[in-house]
Order: structure tokens, then C-alpha cells, then sequence
């Protein structure tokens, strides 16, 4: 998803989830830094789930708690999810 668009997934009872390309280009990251090392290109193509991602997996290779926000953390849950 390039700067300026924003792709928005189920997330449950959490509320949906906002991937916002311009949130993540203007950390400096490039659509390969994690595609396809992390997520394939096509959307949909793999379930992501916090479970995954308190492991470490897919979002939680980058958020938790070292490189950017910590997934898991309650306090950031709104960050993505949003109602």
C-alpha cells in the first residue's frame, strides 16, 4: 500500500484494522522491507491474527515492543484497531 493509501481489514470485535502505507513510508520503510520477507503481496493471502503476531509473526516481526510499538501492549491497541 503506497504513502497516501490505506487498506482496512476485519478486526473483530477490536474494530477494524487500518494498514496506513503513509504511517509507515514516513518511518522510512519501503515496500519491500516487508514484502515478500513478511507478508505476501496479494491481500488476504494469510490470516493475520494476534495470536501470530504476539509471536512474532507477521505485524509482531516489527511491533513488539523494540523496533515500533508493541502489539500486544492494551495501551496500543487503537492504534490500529479502530470502531
Amino acid at each position: 500500500v503506497p504513502a497516501g493509501k490505506t487498506v482496512e481489514y476485519a478486526g473483530g470485535a477490536a474494530g477494524k484494522v487500518v494498514f496506513d502505507g503513509k504511517a509507515h513510508a514516513d518511518k522510512g520503510l519501503k515496500c519491500n522491507d516487508c514484502h515478500t520477507k513478511v507478508f505476501p503481496m496479494k491481500k488476504g493471502a494469510e490470516k493475520i491474527t494476534m495470536k501470530d503476531m504476539n509471536a512474532g509473526k507477521n505485524c509482531g516481526t516489527c511491533h513488539n515492543g523494540e523496533k515500533a510499538f508493541k502489539a500486544s501492549d492494551a495501551a496500543n491497541c487503537a492504534k490500529c484497531h479502530k470502531k
